[in-house]
């Protein structure tokens, strides 16, 4: 086999996008007001390189993404997922609202689930108080930058305990305030199948 240059950069590109995905999986959990919190927050990082990231639609230059490293479970086993968002915009950087753990719909952060039926499968989990602003809860994205949230196990809050496929994608909403980035975002949809 003859080496190219384009086979020596794609190798060189495939082993930044491990190095990256393996970095941010294996972050250390950072201590949180809420104890009670599980999911492991993914403090922002640049990306140096335009890497293609699978992500919802682009909104003022960013994006919200989800990631699943496998598409098939066992019924009763975690379904770990990854999700944030992601600058590549214009500006040398965006300040935005952190994003939360996924935890009831049309708040802040909240996964849209699709059971095999292609029902909407509602959120059962706990509620808890609505999040006023912060100008704590901000970060500033650079160009390229991502941040976002290593979600154990999308099964707290939704019940996913029939075979099948399921389809998934996160909300972000950031709510008005003078220090950071407004609107909504969506993230792209991902597909998971549980086997029995």
């Amino acid at each position: 086999m003859k080496v190219t240059n384009k086979v020596t950069w794609i190798v060189i590109t495939c082993i930044v996008v491990f190095a990256v995905l393996a970095r941010v999986t294996l972050s250390e959990r950072k201590d949180t007001d809420d104890t009670n919190m599980s999911a492991t927050s993914v403090p922002a990082r640049d990306m140096n390189l335009k890497i293609q990231m699978s992500h919802g639609p682009v909104k003022d230059g960013l994006a919200a993404f989800l990631i699943c490293e496998r598409k098939q479970f066992r019924i009763g086993q975690p379904i770990p997922v990854l999700y944030g968002v992601v600058y590549g915009g214009h500006e040398k950087h965006m300040t935005i609202q952190a994003p939360y753990p996924a935890w009831v719909p049309n708040l802040v952060s909240w996964f849209s689930v699709r059971g095999p039926d292609g029902k909407d499968i509602p959120y059962t989990g706990p509620e808890p108080k609505p999040i006023p602003p912060n100008p704590k809860d901000t970060l500033r994205l650079r160009r390229h930058g991502f941040c976002g949230i290593d979600w154990p196990d999308i099964r707290w809050g939704h019940k996913l305990s029939k075979p099948g496929a399921y389809t998934i994608k996160w909300n972000y909403r950031a709510h008005p305030a003078d220090f950071w980035w407004q609107g909504e975002l969506v993230s792209n949809e991902i597909q998971i199948e549980i086997l029995p």
